[in-house]
């Protein structure tokens, strides 16, 4: 994260992860390093192989879509390939409303549509901006 964008989050009740050895780091709770010996003999074989500090990210990234699926409302910043597989995952129907990112373009044909006016709302909405 760029400095400014970390310092405006904690202006607003933001609280920046702190990175390495300190409290609350990924290292107290890794088994990336238990599995490492495990994935060095059997990567190869799938043609992708990694180092010890991107097996514990990897891990990382798959404790967060963990957590987020199992959320009744996934909340994301941008569509990221991580909140797009979540979407999936949870299912058409399931993550179509229960979440910001999911599925926008038919999110946004119901709304045009007047399908579904819970979502979003056309109501004031300058359309010559969408337009012009």
């Amino acid at each position: 994260q760029e400095e400014w964008v970390i310092k405006d989050m904690e202006t607003y009740g933001g609280i920046q992860q702190p990175m390495g050895k300190q409290k609350y780091s990924s290292k107290e709770w890794s088994k990336s390093e238990q599995c490492y010996d495990y994935h060095r003999e059997h990567c190869k074989k799938y043609g992708h192989c990694s180092r010890g500090p991107t097996l514990r990210m990897k891990e990382e990234i798959l404790f967060d879509m963990w957590a987020l699926y199992y959320s009744e409302f996934l909340a994301g910043t941008w569509m990221s390939t991580l909140t797009r597989t979540i979407c999936h995952w949870k299912g058409f129907e399931e993550s179509l409303y229960n979440g910001n990112q999911c599925f926008l373009q038919w999110k946004w044909q119901d709304t045009v549509d007047g399908k579904n006016t819970d979502w979003y709302t056309l109501d004031g909405l300058n359309v010559t901006a969408l337009f012009d």
